[in-house]
């Protein structure tokens, strides 16, 4: 990445990218918390874990959050730079947040009066969810990690190796989860029959496995999205700074 900006042009732009960055990692922070919710509710069977994690207001709460700001953080990063790769990676990311919004009205149709009852095709839309997710991380993790990399980060290209494993395991035992689903994701009433989208004779380690790796896959998302938002910041204080001399050398 070139800087071929005036310096207030060159700090709008760090700016707006740690803003970007900051809201994608609340968004895969929200993502931590809920997996690590659940990974307490299946170890421990505490009734508090139950009592937050498997409420609708949590649901609600997490799941808004978690899609607006991935939503909002993607916008932000679209274009910072003319490279492009980041061009072609920052639209696919607005992309992939457009369709999990469009999914999250749907999941929230009822509530909005658009329709009576629960949306069709639960379990679909659930793993249309997931997938997208898989993607979204991805593809933050590589455009956080430039963004460090050309900051000088010396501990980037560990963090980038360690998420996108992390992110890989989990899509392993998503698919696991997701190979049995496959014949029944057409029936629109099969969500409102058996309630959650998963089966298998192996389900409760799959599922185990799956919501570990994701919790994992998260929070080293969510510590390379903050070590590039720390790194603008870092380079925010030098760009004031510079303006602050220049403007006492011109006085």
């Amino acid at each position: 990445m070139e800087h071929t900006e005036t310096p207030p042009d060159l700090s709008t732009r760090y700016a707006l990218t740690r803003l970007g960055l900051g809201l994608a990692a609340v968004a895969s922070a929200i993502m931590t918390i809920d997996s690590a919710g659940w990974v307490g509710l299946m170890f421990s069977r505490n009734p508090f874990f139950l009592k937050v994690f498997n409420s609708p207001s949590w649901a609600w709460f997490a799941g808004s959050t978690l899609t607006w700001c991935a939503f909002l953080g993607s916008l932000l990063l679209l274009g910072r730079w003319k490279e492009p790769y980041w061009r072609r990676n920052s639209t696919f990311l607005v992309l992939t947040s457009i369709c999990c919004l469009a999914l999250w009205f749907l999941r929230h149709a009822d509530r909005f009066g658009w329709i009576q009852g629960e949306a069709p095709y639960g379990p679909l839309r659930m793993h249309l969810t997931i997938g997208l997710r898989w993607i979204w991380m991805f593809l933050l993790i590589d455009l956080a990690t430039d963004v460090s990399e050309h900051l000088g980060s010396a501990t980037v290209t560990k963090e980038r190796a360690a998420a996108r494993t992390a992110l890989a395991v989990a899509c392993i035992f998503w698919v696991m989860l997701l190979l049995p689903e496959l014949p029944h994701l057409l029936d629109p009433q099969v969500g409102r029959r058996r309630g959650f989208g998963f089966r298998g004779p192996f389900l409760p380690l799959q599922f185990i496995g799956f919501t570990l790796t994701r919790c994992v896959a998260s929070f080293l998302t969510t510590i390379t999205a903050l070590t590039a938002a720390r790194e603008c910041s870092v380079i925010l204080k030098e760009l004031r700074a510079d303006d602050r001399n220049k403007e006492y050398l011109d006085w």
